[in-house]
């Protein structure tokens, strides 16, 4: 009994983590798709992102741990670079 128990406990978790998962990614793609529309010559954007769930949170906090993003209440403020893979490989030698 206590062992389908913890089972679904971990079920219920990985499902949770997936979740956050796939809202993080979900989060810096529309970041990222925002600031490539904008076509400025700048290659560094903040995107303001306004969080409408618990789950949306929770990928903003991971995300801000990771040094990617702030989150203050419920807005998120992503730090992207647009800068293109072979320029900043060339500028990291």
């Amino acid at each position: 009994m206590i062992s389908q128990i913890l089972a679904v406990v971990d079920a219920v978790q990985r499902f949770s983590r997936q979740r956050v998962q796939a809202t993080k990614e979900r989060l810096l793609r529309e970041a990222k798709e925002t600031a490539l529309a904008k076509r400025l010559p700048s290659t560094l954007y903040r995107v303001i992102i306004q969080l409408r769930s618990h789950t949306e949170r929770r990928a903003a906090w991971e995300l801000g741990k990771e040094g990617m993003a702030t989150m203050r209440g419920d807005v998120c403020v992503i730090a992207v670079d647009t800068t293109p893979p072979a320029f900043r490989r060339l500028l990291h030698r």
